[in-house]
């Protein structure tokens, strides 16, 4: 093995630029654009995902009748402001981080931030209703 080969696998390992999400894509075989394709279609997973599991929790918190549907600023909000905590969470704690535990906890620590931050950022941020329909700003307007 040459000096020159070495240094280009150390690259390789230490730079960052050539992993998705943690994995390594073997940017020697497919490219620069395999790389951002694959980063591009795990992302678009990622994001159906929030998407679904976001859409659940509303309905879910609907149908409990605690909190309203977000509308206006309040679904502005959220909808900025959960996916950048959700980034976050995995910048303190990689899910791929967890692969010693097994393939379920890779899961795990990628589901489990999701789900907390919508029901966070909904708890926080959605109206609450006040009754049957009602929103609580309502209540106001209604009793003059």
């Amino acid at each position: 093995m040459d000096s020159a080969h070495h240094v280009r696998a150390v690259d390789l390992d230490f730079d960052g630029g050539d992993a998705v999400c943690g994995l390594r894509a073997g940017a020697e075989y497919v490219g620069r654009w395999g790389v951002w394709a694959l980063g591009m279609v795990i992302g678009a997973l990622l994001a159906s995902v929030f998407t679904l599991i976001q859409v659940l929790v509303d309905v879910l918190l609907l149908a409990v009748r605690r909190r309203q549907l977000p509308v206006g600023r309040d679904a502005w909000i959220m909808s900025l402001g959960a996916p950048l905590v959700v980034v976050l969470s995995y910048g303190l704690l990689s899910p791929v981080d967890l692969y010693k535990y097994g393939p379920w906890a890779i899961v795990a620590g990628i589901l489990a931030p999701m789900i907390v931050t919508a029901f966070g950022v909904r708890i926080f941020v959605a109206p609450r209703l006040s009754g049957i329909g009602v929103r609580k700003t309502d209540d106001a307007k209604t009793a003059k």
